[in-house]
């Protein structure tokens, strides 16, 4: 075992999910699907750490690969390249009768509620076929356990009866919650949870996984686009570009005072509850890249307003700039990489000096 598998295990009490330099590729193939012609990067070289109990909500335009990561870090789909430890176990290294087990405490609520449930059962066969396959409860107590997650979730006992059809868009993303509850989890993947609802529900729906947090001591991986939303919801925030984070802190430090350019990009479509104020909006030029071609260096530096000649050459690394608050932009200095295969003397007049010097990983 390597010094840094040591590491995680001892961080295991505090450190629920961490990812190192994980990647997903995907192959480009000729016409006749004969040959690799190229892969596109949907995930590249993401390292970070999610703690337990916290919620760590993930952010970025359509596109930039926050599902694939998300079905990554719980092997929904296998990555190119990295490890995923939970609770101090390389869950990439299992098997998959190692995995099966492994996956009671993983669980996902996915975006669409309507697709994500089977149209052929009824509510109580779909959450009585979870508890049977993974062994939760007997026979005898299976009636019981299903009348409790659907209480748990708002719903009444009677709709284990009904069909997924029958519901409303708000109750069937309450079934896939119980149906992730099911297996008693300590960790869940919100994919867009609330992003096929209407506004009325949004907020019963964030409510009832807060409650469901604090009850369950669940940690939450919360993906979305919404970013009022992320702030109300998350404890740090990770900004995603083109398959990397290029920024992660505190929720707080991350609406008050956002160091990535694209960052600030997006705090300024934020929307102010106030008729009479007024924001500064940083409109992008163009479009996200094609992930098929990639710029060189920096992916941002195509739309950056603060573009340095350095920045189409050298790719940035995401390291510590202040405490706790990481960045990956060449604006500032700790973000230089140590071997970039050219001068690494940095322009004074555009660097924010930084009075620590982060590590090589996104997150400690």
């Amino acid at each position: 075992m390597t010094n840094r598998e040591e590491s995680v295990r001892t961080k295991a009490n505090q450190v629920l999910v961490e990812t190192w330099n994980l990647c997903k590729s995907y192959p480009m193939r000729s016409r006749f699907l004969t040959r690799v012609v190229g892969w596109v990067k949907a995930v590249d070289n993401v390292s970070l750490t999610i703690r337990r109990g916290e919620t760590l909500g993930l952010v970025g335009e359509s596109g930039c690969g926050k599902t694939t990561l998300g079905h990554c870090i719980l092997q929904l789909i296998p990555a190119t390249s990295g490890k995923v430890f939970f609770e101090g176990v390389d869950i990439t290294a299992l098997d998959k009768t190692e995995l099966r087990r492994m996956r009671k405490d993983m669980q996902i609520i996915f975006q669409d509620p309507y697709s994500s449930l089977n149209p052929r059962m009824t509510v109580g066969g779909m959450l009585r076929e979870v508890l049977h396959f993974h062994n939760i409860v007997d026979r005898s107590r299976m009636k019981d356990k299903v009348d409790e997650l659907l209480k748990t979730v708002g719903l009444s006992p009677s709709h284990a009866y009904r069909y997924p059809h029958e519901f409303s868009g708000g109750q069937r993303q309450r079934i896939g919650i119980a149906r992730a509850l099911a297996l008693e989890p300590k960790f869940i993947v919100c994919d867009e949870p609330i992003s096929a609802l209407d506004v009325s529900i949004q907020s019963q729906i964030l409510n009832l996984l807060q409650q469901l947090q604090e009850q369950y001591q669940l940690t939450y991986l919360f993906i979305a686009h919404d970013l009022a939303v992320v702030e109300h919801i998350s404890n740090r925030v990770a900004v995603m570009y083109l398959g990397r984070i290029v920024e992660i802190a505190d929720y707080r430090q991350i609406y008050e005072n956002p160091l990535h350019p694209y960052t600030l990009a997006l705090m300024s479509a934020v929307p102010i509850p106030d008729p009479k104020a007024k924001r500064d909006r940083i409109v992008l030029p163009g479009e996200v890249p094609d992930p098929t071609r990639a710029p060189s260096g920096c992916a941002f530096h195509p739309r950056c307003p603060e573009a340095m000649p350095e920045c189409s050459s050298v790719s940035p690394v995401l390291r510590e700039h202040d405490d706790g608050h990481k960045v990956s932009c060449l604006k500032y200095s700790t973000s230089w990489p140590e071997q970039s295969g050219v001068s690494t003397v940095v322009p004074a007049e555009t660097i924010t000096a930084s009075p620590t010097q982060g590590g090589a990983l996104a997150d400690d």
